[in-house]
């Protein structure tokens, strides 16, 4: 307990006498704190005194601190610039939809020299879909993180994912832009900034994209919310790590296209490769795998591929022939790396398949191993 500074006094004004000394000597901590939006949404803020709340440019949504504070949510738009953590980016006429041409620049200020990295996690993202793997009407970027730590700009279907980005090596400010056409696919985006300070238990390993824990989880493709519909495809130009934090007392992990139970329909995994050839001198691209098969390594997986364990793998069954050689089917990947558990993501420049969803489960490590 300690006194209120002078600028927060003001919020106690009104309230009766035998209270005010109570007041002037509460001081709770701003810890996070949550509130359900009116739209469904669960917003995360800071607990703050509504004053504070107000001269930092955030709303007062719901109350914490037995009622004497504030549930403090940062929500700014095209044009705005935060040093907040939690701070969310939404487009302009949130929560409706946009249909307007513009490009939406928001900029993050490092809270503190000693912020590492930030976390952004797309918890709406709705925007125009890729044309043939690329991001030609609508594309959301990054810039002003560290030079060896690029951010691939995406589209399309990606609510729920996440991206860490790293700015240990810079002082900021950090641009996140959003291009958007006046075109027919409606608009929606909202992504909250989290940062991290060196010291936090919470940062991804450097250069891992994304990072998942747990012992058992779930992962997949940019756009990969669009299978099945006229927008579907994965991203061109992708090179990206996903890491797996290995918890204590698991050794390996094991990776499926279902939740690994007898009863769940296996998602759609399809990788593309092209090959091309002249036939009565018309150039035709077929695929470098089998209709209907998995593939495996460089020469079947040149250009688009997903790395599980030792070998790249392709087409459209996931199966690296370990345990099932049969390769119409979907077989389980099992990784028994002594190392981190990593995934490397890469797509080439042309001519992209629907994605991947996949499940994984960490495996106990047997006797005599750690």
């Amino acid at each position: 307990m300690q006194a209120v500074p002078e600028d927060h006094r003001e919020d106690v004004v009104g309230m009766p006498d035998s209270i005010l000394p109570l007041l002037t000597l509460l001081r709770f901590s701003n810890s996070a704190c949550q509130v359900d939006e009116a739209d469904g949404f669960t917003a995360s803020g800071t607990c703050y005194l509504p004053a504070e709340c107000s001269s930092r440019g955030g709303l007062a949504r719901g109350s914490c601190a037995l009622g004497f504070g504030v549930c403090c949510v940062y929500t700014l738009s095209c044009g705005g610039t935060t040093s907040q953590n939690g701070t969310f980016f939404v487009n302009p006429q949130y929560p409706a939809t946009g249909t307007a041409a513009r490009t939406c620049v928001f900029t993050v200020q490092k809270a503190s020299t000693d912020v590492t990295q930030l976390r952004l996690d797309l918890l709406e993202f709705e925007t125009a879909p890729p044309t043939d793997g690329n991001c030609n009407t609508e594309e959301f970027t990054v810039t002003g993180q560290n030079t060896n730590g690029p951010v691939p700009g995406i589209c399309g279907q990606n609510s729920g994912q996440h991206m860490y980005v790293e700015v240990g090596d810079v002082s900021g400010p950090v641009q996140l832009r959003m291009v958007t056409s006046s075109g027919p696919t409606p608009h929606r985006w909202r992504v909250k900034v989290t940062q991290y300070a060196r010291a936090s238990p919470a940062r991804a390993p450097h250069h891992c994209l994304q990072h998942y824990t747990g012992q058992m989880g779930q992962f997949e493709s940019f756009n990969f919310a669009a299978a099945g519909s006229a927008g579907e495809g994965y991203l061109n130009n992708l090179n990206y790590i996903i890491c797996i934090r290995k918890e204590a007392g698991f050794c390996s992990i094991t990776y499926g296209v279902d939740r690994f139970d007898r009863f769940s329909q296996p998602e759609t995994f399809d990788i593309f490769n092209a090959r091309t050839s002249v036939v009565g001198g018309v150039l035709v691209v077929s695929s470098n795998v089998p209709a209907g098969q998995a593939g495996i390594g460089p020469t079947q997986c040149t250009d688009d591929y997903i790395l599980l364990s030792a070998d790249r793998l392709c087409g459209d069954r996931l199966n690296d022939g370990s345990f099932n050689s049969l390769l119409t089917e979907h077989a389980d990947v099992t990784d028994n790396t002594d190392g981190p558990f990593v995934i490397k993501v890469v797509t080439g420049p042309s001519i992209v398949g629907a994605g991947f969803r996949l499940f994984y489960r960490q495996n106990a490590c047997r006797s005599g191993r750690e």
